[in-house]
This record gives C-alpha cells, structure tokens and sequence, in this order.
C-alpha cells in the first residue's frame, strides 16, 4: 500500500467529522503502518475538545490566513511520489489533487453531508470528479452523483463505525446517574446529545421539545438534552414557554468518558433532523452509538440518518418536518415495555453486524485493494492505449 498524506480540517473536537476521522486514520494506520500514515491537521487541540491525545504530525493551531499557510508549507514538506493524498473534508479536495497531479499519486476525498449540498466551492466542485471519494452514507454519495459532482465508478460508502469495546448494553450507573440528577426508578426517558448550535439547527432539538410537550406521556416522563452551544438559552426558554417545568433537564456537555453511560440511562435516544442549505446529516454518530448500548433510536427521513435505522427492528424513521409523526412514536414507545426491549436488543443486535469497528476497517481495506489495483494496471498500461 502505498504511503498516505491525511488533510483534515481537525481531529480533536467532539464533532462526528472530526472522530469519523480520527477512526480512519487508525484504520490507515492498520492498514499500511503508523510510519506510512502522515496527518496535517489546520486545527490543533482545544478546550472542550477530544479528551484523549491522538498523535498528528502536524497542527497548524486555527483557521486564519497564518494557519493556512503553516498548515500548506508543512503537507509541500511531506509529499512523497505516488502517495494517497487524503483530503477529510471537501473543502480540501483542491489540495489534494493538486499534490497528487504533482507527484504522480492518488487523490482521495471525504464526503460526509451539509457540505455537498450546500453549495461547495467552485475549485472542490471542479475537482471532485477526478478523485476518489469515500461518503459516510448513501444519501450523500447519491446526491452528489445526481449533481455530477462524484464519477460513482470511483466512488464508495463506508458508515462511520462504533468502538463496541466501550459502547455495548449494560445497567446503569448509578454513581453516574446520581452526579447528573437522573433518578433509576425506570422512568420513560427521553435522549437527546448534540451541538446546541445556531449552524446545527437542523438536528431539531426545537421540535423535539415541542412534541415532548404535546405528547401523552407518564407524569414522570422526562426529556434529557445533553450538549452545549450558542441555543442552549434559546431551548431553556423554549422549554419554559412550553411549560416543562422540571421534565426536561439539560445537562450542558458530556466528558467523553460518560458518553455511554448516559446513552444507558435513556429509554429511546431521538435525533430527527432536516436537510436543507446550511444543514443536515450524514449518517450522524450519536444515534449509532446510544443503539449500540441497546437504546431504541428515532431518526428522520431527509438525510443520511435514515441509514441507521430498520424501521421496527432497531427504531423508527418518521417524517423530518412532521412533528404530530414525532408525537405518536413517543406515546407508543412510552406505552410498551415489551416493544422497547425488543428494539433495544434489535439496536445492539444491528450495531454490532453494521457498525463495527471491524467492519469499518476491512471495507477500507477492500476499497484500498481496489483503488491500488487500479492505479497499478493504469501504471503498467502502454503510453497512447
């Protein structure tokens, strides 16, 4: 295999980019040795980011015109001939291209949602169709083909993947349970972990809020939002408007080491989001991995998301913008014990045969194989055929 060059915007936030890449990087690493394996990275760590160190070659520390030229003059230092140039994001595909044009290599593109179709750069959208490209989900990849903007000969879904090591069905933690204020007394709970943002409206926590109220739930039914951002007043006052009261809590952001055991102590895990310019999904992590410690997931049918989930085995997927849908699935699920378990065992059950860790590495490998194969016979084909 040969060496590889990774781009990336970065790899120490929280955001479901940043740990889609950090998961394939180990995965290259496998694959081809820590030593053929270089990442640039533009960001470098940060407050509130990734808690456990993950070793790049490079960080350029931000996102200003200094940084961009730190992080260009250190990936010039580290091309090499004919290396996989692998830009994680879109807006880095012109980059890549032109390194592999350069230096006779392969240039290798990461599409995962928003960014396709939200207007890409003219230089990415140029490019794009030269490159192979790697999506995180069918709907991506879809969309981007019916735009002409990926050759589909070149092009494969690999779904982001879920360390089953850490996220798997167990009892809650009640140490854990009683610093974040939940009670263990069996209660319907309802999950939602996500950037509380103004540029992640799209993951609907609006609506969620609104059909939780709306809903006829137990008295002691309770909402949970876990993350932090710029809306997180705006949902508080959301909420008190809506009359909730002490039903919902929200619990600012999560350390990494509590993420599952908070998934543990949901009863259903919703994330129903909306496709539009400036937003949407991939196949979103969170909900992959509350379905792999046995939680129910409700998910919506406008992007990627929908990909995670068989309608009845491991959730439900209800119309995105259909809030009343929203309602009903809450009041069924909060009504039948017997339904939650059998979807709780049938997420565990799915994430383990679709989501693994395992899985992620031997499709890379194949699409690898595939992609070297290719480049060798177009190497050793005569000059003019």
């Amino acid at each position: 295999m040969p060496p590889v060059l990774y781009l990336t915007p970065g790899v120490f936030d929280m955001g479901g980019i940043a740990r889609y890449g950090r998961y394939q990087i180990d995965a290259l690493r496998t694959l081809a040795g820590p030593l053929d394996v270089r990442v640039v990275s533009m960001l470098g760590p940060e407050p509130g980011g990734f808690e456990t160190p993950f070793p790049v070659d490079f960080f350029a520390g931000g996102n200003r015109r200094r940084h961009k030229a730190l992080f260009t003059l250190a990936s010039l230092a580290m091309l090499a001939p004919r290396s996989l140039y692998w830009s994680a994001h879109l807006h880095y595909a012109p980059l890549a291209f032109a390194y592999a044009k350069a230096t006779r290599g392969i240039p290798i593109v990461n599409i995962y949602g928003l960014e396709v179709w939200s207007n890409p750069p003219r230089a990415s959208q140029a490019v794009l169709p030269y490159c192979h490209v790697v999506s995180d989900c069918h709907a991506t990849l879809d969309y981007a083909v019916a735009k002409g903007l990926v050759d589909p000969d070149k092009a494969t879904v690999i779904w982001d993947p879920v360390d089953l090591e850490r996220f798997y069905p167990a009892p809650p933690d009640p140490e854990l349970a009683q610093r974040l204020g939940l009670a263990l007394d069996g209660r319907f709970r309802v999950m939602f972990l996500g950037r509380l943002a103004k540029g992640a409206m799209h993951k609907g926590p609006d609506a969620l809020l609104r059909a939780f109220a709306r809903a006829r739930l137990p008295h002691n039914a309770e909402l949970v939002i876990a993350g932090s951002g710029d809306r997180l007043s705006d949902l508080q006052e959301l909420a008190r408007n809506l009359g909730l009261g002490d039903r919902v809590r929200f619990l600012g952001r999560i350390a990494e080491a509590d993420l599952a055991g908070l998934y543990r102590l949901a009863s259903l895990f919703v994330l129903v989001s909306r496709r539009y310019e400036g937003g949407g999904e991939g196949i979103p992590l969170t909900p992959l991995e509350a379905a792999a410690c046995g939680v129910p997931i409700v998910v919506g049918n406008e992007d990627g998301s929908r990909e995670a989930v068989v309608e009845g085995e491991n959730g439900f997927v209800v119309p995105s913008r259909d809030e009343d849908a929203l309602v009903a699935v809450l009041q069924r699920c909060s009504q039948d014990a017997e339904l939650l378990r059998r979807l709780g065992e049938g997420a565990a059950a799915r994430a383990r045969t679709h989501f693994s860790y395992e899985r992620f590495l031997r499709e890379h490998e194949a699409f690898l194989a595939k992609l070297t194969e290719t480049a060798t016979n177009a190497a050793s084909r005569p000059a003019g055929t």
